[in-house]
């Protein structure tokens, strides 16, 4: 499974007695080595890190789950008809 490394910073901000942080997304790692012939799904969090010059860009795509998506009546995704392409 593909996961992006976020690094977190402890801010000296609070906000209604919370620590406030920020994350700062980092490199994509595919958990695997990327073949030439495969096709990826990813989340779009991870689609949204891999630059458009990637070797393997043309092969990465992510769900659509914006207006398109079937969802069911707790409002959960149940299928989807488009896939996300790197941009």
């Amino acid at each position: 499974m593909a996961r992006v490394t976020v690094e977190e910073t402890v801010t000296e901000q609070t906000c209604f007695g919370f620590t406030v942080i920020t994350r700062k997304a980092g490199e994509v790692d595919f958990g695997v080595t990327l073949c030439d012939y495969d096709t990826y799904i990813v989340s779009s969090m991870v689609l949204e890190q891999i630059p458009a010059n990637h070797a393997n860009a043309g092969q990465v795509f992510a769900p659509d789950t914006g207006k398109t998506a079937s969802r069911n009546d707790a409002g959960h995704v149940i299928s989807v008809v488009r896939l996300v392409a790197v941009s």
